[in-house]
C-alpha cells in the first residue's frame, strides 16, 4: 500500500513563483526582441528618408536663384495677398 505524502506548502509556493518568474522572463525576452527588430527597421527607414532630404536640399538651391521684384501687399476683407514678379536668375529651370 502506498501513501502519498502531503506536499510541503512552501515548496509548492516556491514552484508557483518560479514558474511565474520564468513566464515573465520569457515575455520580457520576446518583447525585447520585438522592440530591437522594430528599432532596426525604423532606423533603416530614417536613413532612407535622410537621403531623400539631402537630395531635396540640392533642389532648394534652385529656389535661391529666384528673385522677387515689384512686390506689393494688398489687403481686402481680412485677406492679405502678396503680388509681385518672380525672375529666375539661375542656370537651371525652376521646378
Amino acid at each position: 500500500m502506498t501513501t502519498d505524502k502531503p506536499r510541503n506548502p512552501l515548496l509548492h509556493a516556491a514552484g508557483i513563483v518560479g514558474r511565474g518568474f520564468l513566464l515573465g522572463l520569457g515575455f520580457s525576452i520576446a518583447l525585447g526582441t520585438a522592440l530591437f527588430i522594430g528599432q532596426q527597421v525604423s532606423s533603416h527607414q530614417v536613413a532612407e528618408r535622410t537621403a531623400i532630404m539631402e537630395a531635396d536640399v540640392g533642389e532648394r538651391e534652385l529656389e535661391r536663384n529666384i528673385v522677387l521684384s515689384d512686390v506689393s501687399e494688398v489687403k481686402h476683407d481680412d485677406t492679405t495677398a502678396i503680388i509681385g514678379t518672380a525672375t529666375n536668375n539661375g542656370k537651371k529651370p525652376s521646378p
